[in-house]
């Protein structure tokens, strides 16, 4: 027997229910000769018969009883089924695997993903935290749909957005430098630094501006991720150079006070996806709430 018709179950299930031509027809919108024709239609495709009319209603039979319970099942996976497409359409439903090295991980996608989550009740997303060599690494396992990692993505099966995003200076709010508006290497001549480890791009930036100022780069930590330097500048040990989005998340807490450098300082990143793995209708909603939220940080390089 070929498949059965929805439009058929509809009239089976109103009728059902409505015990009445008329009254299921008004129920679906349509003229009572069409709900007709859907059961006559139905009755030749299951070859037995329907319903019985008693007086001047519509009783259904006992094999149309058990047709209409399978049917209530059907017409419900069916309606399920419509909202997920158009979950799927409008970006509110599916999964969403994220892979990021540490600074994004933890200060900036959490604000990025609450919002977007909060936005699509029906999306799950999939963190996967990194250092970005090993991100990188990943690129053929197509582990991911969406990733953040520091350069270089020279792979051939990535499609790359680059961005700049300043540096800035992060202190205690007790520090002698929190009243200044710009810090700049003299200031910081022989002061205590929390460094990140070497190699790093905002280590590599520093760096370089303390020695074209000719002033001494004294680091006395270095760290492995932003949020622990961070921590350090917070509890009094030291200057940091860290992001602006972290920054400005940790300073939103009061835990430290952010001011910019002189000379501009800045550190790039990357976000990608496999080429060979078009991105999504939700991994593209994901990059734009992301862009759209830092917008005011990020400086697009093309």
């Amino acid at each position: 027997m070929d498949m059965l018709d929805i439009r058929q179950l509809e009239a089976l299930r109103a009728v059902v229910e409505l015990r009445s031509v008329t009254r299921a027809a008004a129920a679906l919108g349509v003229s009572q000769p069409a709900v007709s024709s859907l059961l006559a239609r139905l009755e030749r495709r299951v070859g037995f018969r329907l319903f019985t009319r008693i007086g001047r209603s519509l009783h259904p039979t006992a094999e149309a009883t058990i047709l209409c319970v399978e049917a209530g099942r059907a017409l419900a996976a069916h309606e399920q089924l419509g909202r997920v497409a158009a979950g799927i359409r409008e970006d509110r439903f599916g999964s969403l695997a994220v892979a990021a090295h540490p600074g994004p991980s933890i200060a900036w996608l959490p604000p990025v993903a609450a919002r977007f989550i909060n936005e699509r009740p029906g999306v799950t997303i999939s963190f996967i935290s990194r250092r970005s060599q090993s991100i990188r690494e990943m690129i053929p396992t197509r582990a991911f749909d969406l990733a953040f990692a520091e350069p270089p993505i020279e792979h051939p099966m990535a499609m790359v957005r680059r961005f700049r995003l300043g540096i800035v200076a992060v202190m205690a709010p007790s520090s002698r430098l929190a009243a200044r508006k710009v810090v700049t290497p003299r200031l910081l001549d022989g002061q205590p630094i929390i460094a990140m480890y070497r190699g790093h791009a905002a280590q590599v930036a520093a760096t370089r501006a303390f020695e074209a100022a000719g002033t001494r780069w004294s680091p006395v930590a270095s760290c492995d991720y932003y949020a622990t330097a961070i921590g350090l500048a917070a509890e009094g040990a030291g200057v940091a150079f860290v992001d602006r989005i972290s920054a400005d998340a940790a300073a939103a807490t009061g835990r430290v006070v952010a001011r910019p450098v002189l000379p501009d300082l800045s550190y790039e990143f990357a976000v990608f996806h496999p080429i060979g793995q078009p991105l999504s209708r939700l991994a593209a909603a994901f990059l734009e709430l992301f862009e759209t939220t830092y917008a005011r940080h990020l400086d697009p390089l093309r």
